[in-house]
């Protein structure tokens, strides 16, 4: 299979032989201590007065028997009963009014099927 080449070669990676270059001998640097850490002595903090809570009071309320808690509930009970009569009976006048526009299109429908 040949050898396929994308990019151009750089000339740094050469194949061809060179001269070897004269090598420097490098002396190695020693890593340098660090400092040691500084003594931190302690910070004295300053104390914040306590903010005193007030303690809640009950207020005046008039407190509602159980019995009015009953009554107040069989009236909405009663109005919730009358608004769904009253729903119903106007649902009932909305069928009324729209059957023979339904019919009518009904029939309408039923004739360009036929044809």
């Amino acid at each position: 299979m040949p050898r396929v080449v994308i990019m151009n070669e750089s000339t740094r990676f050469s194949r061809m032989p060179t001269a070897a270059a004269a090598s420097k001998t490098v002396t190695r640097k020693t890593r340098a201590r660090k400092a040691p850490a500084k003594k931190v002595t302690p910070v004295a903090i300053k104390a914040t007065p306590v903010q005193q809570v007030s303690q809640p009071v009950k207020p005046d309320a008039q407190i509602i028997p159980l019995r009015a808690y009953q009554t107040d509930w069989i009236n909405r009970w009663n109005i919730h009963h009358y608004e769904m009569e009253m729903l119903v009976k106007d649902l009932r006048q909305l069928v009324e009014v729209v059957t023979p526009y339904y019919q009518t299109a009904l029939k309408q429908v039923k004739s360009i099927q036929l044809t």
